[in-house]
């Protein structure tokens, strides 16, 4: 049961940073390269500076003990959740990366390290 919660939650959080396939690039206007990880690491900049920690995620199935994880995130650290319709892309996973590197800065480098044991700890309170 534990393997299957330590997988189930590596899984979750695999689909919190995304899997980014090589950065498109296209020109804009003044002819200047912009990417979607720029994009997203705009995007997510515009949000911390209006006071939102957001995290974009894939609308699948979530593994034992995930709703524990997303409730402390947001009880501890304001995060809200907004599904993303298919794959997660470049931009998303920028996006995510900054926020969570704001997390970090807000909360300390091991927040998700500390919740992640807290959510185990509660939805396995046997162990």
């Amino acid at each position: 049961m534990l393997r299957l919660f330590v997988s189930a939650l590596a899984f979750t959080m695999l689909l919190f940073i995304g899997c980014p396939s090589n950065p498109t690039t296209t020109d804009n206007a003044s002819g200047q390269i912009a990417t979607t990880t720029q994009a997203g690491n705009n995007a997510a900049a515009n949000d911390i500076k209006e006071g939102r920690l957001v995290l974009r995620i894939q609308n699948l199935p979530s593994p034992p003990g995930h709703n524990e994880y997303t409730k402390l995130l947001q009880s501890r650290c304001g995060f809200t959740f907004k599904m993303v319709v298919g794959k997660l892309s470049d931009a998303d996973a920028a996006y995510n990366e900054a926020m969570k590197t704001e997390a970090k800065r807000k909360y300390g480098n091991d927040i998700f390290t500390r919740l992640t044991a807290e959510a185990k700890k509660n939805f396995e309170p046997g162990l």
